[in-house]
């Protein structure tokens, strides 16, 4: 019983709530309609002033695209041009109007659209603007003018603790571009301009720098010694060494060719391969240094011409203005059986 009861209680409150709803929506809807003619009424005597404040009230109980339109109208009497356009742009959006009506809406927008001023500006991508003190809401880049009051306007632009102040005269009815560009700060640039120019001082530093040194070193002076040269000075070096100890050679086999036919000569029977003699042996001996030395000529002979042959090469190609190429130098002599030459890179 007692169940029932509190759930009757319950179902009774809940309608007289939705009542109590309905009544106060009820309310301000006829309070909205009562000041919207008041505010007809007040218009048509011209006492604009207390026509905007009826309207403004009535759209406040009641939001409505006529009663925003009829506010706006007012504002444009008052000469609140900038505040009657913003209400105009939200009333022409309105899906309730006739077509008929909406041409009279967009009449009433572009008159409020012509008496004001439109400001587009270009600013550093983050700044924040303030148009005679006011923030503009957003960031730049902004994707529309901003709509202003005609006349000389003061605009700052700030991206953290750095600001630009420029100043422009909006037309009415004109959009008027305007650059406040704001220099970033160092945490803000890009890395390849901070790089750039953090690097300047550096360079400058590092010029100074070689001036000071140039007083205390003596200027390098150009030098024959390039690494051609080098190469064709060490290769001329050995066709001499070669040569000389070819001649070297050549004397000398010929001194011990002259006393080996000494030697033979004295023989009184020829050396049998068996023989002990000490005559042969020392003959066999100074035929075999003979030999050897003939040899040791020729290669020397041949080390020698190869290398003078390379060092011309050398001279040759790299010229007296030839610039010389860094690297390392190999050269070796080649020898064979009646052949010689030089081999290498540089």
């Amino acid at each position: 019983m007692r169940l029932r009861l509190g759930a009757l209680c319950l179902a009774g409150c809940m309608v007289l709530c939705a009542r109590g709803v309905q009544a106060g929506e009820g309310d301000a809807q006829r309070r909205s309609a009562t000041l919207f003619r008041e505010g007809v009424a007040a218009g048509k005597a011209g006492d604009y002033a207390h026509a905007e404040v009826a309207f403004r009230t009535s759209y406040g109980l009641v939001p409505s695209a006529s009663t925003l339109r009829n506010w706006a109208l007012t504002e444009m009497r008052l000469g609140k041009m900038l505040e009657a356009l913003g209400h105009l742009k939200v009333a022409v959006k309105s899906t309730g109007w006739t077509a008929e009506q909406r041409d009279i809406v967009q009449k009433n927008l572009d008159d409020a659209y012509a008496a004001t001023g439109h400001i587009s500006v270009k600013t550093t991508d983050g700044a924040s603007i303030a148009i005679d003190g006011a923030m503009v809401e957003g960031k730049a880049p902004f994707d529309a003018p901003v709509d202003v009051i005609a006349g000389g306007r003061h605009i700052d632009a700030r991206l953290g603790p750095q600001t630009a102040h420029a100043e422009v005269e909006a037309m009415p009815g004109r959009i008027v571009e305007v650059s406040v560009p704001v220099a970033p700060t160092a945490q803000e640039m890009p890395e390849a301009a901070l790089a750039s120019a953090t690097r300047a001082p550096a360079t400058e530093q590092g010029r100074s720098f070689s001036v000071a040194m140039a007083d205390r070193e003596p200027a390098h002076a150009a030098t024959w010694w390039t690494t051609p040269h080098v190469v064709a000075a060490s290769l001329a070096a050995t066709a001499v060494i070669g040569v000389g100890l070819g001649i070297y050679f050549d004397v000398t086999s010929h001194e011990d060719a002259s006393d080996a036919n000494r030697l033979r000569a004295g023989l009184t029977g020829e050396c049998a391969p068996v023989a002990v003699a000490s005559e042969c042996a020392a003959l066999r001996d100074k035929i075999d240094t003979v030999h050897r030395e003939e040899t040791l000529e020729q290669v020397a002979f041949a080390v020698g011409a190869a290398a003078g042959v390379g060092a011309a090469i050398v001279l040759a190609v790299t010229g007296p203005g030839a610039v010389a190429r860094t690297g390392s130098v190999r050269w070796a002599p080649v020898i064979g059986p009646g052949a010689a030459g030089v081999t290498g890179s540089f």
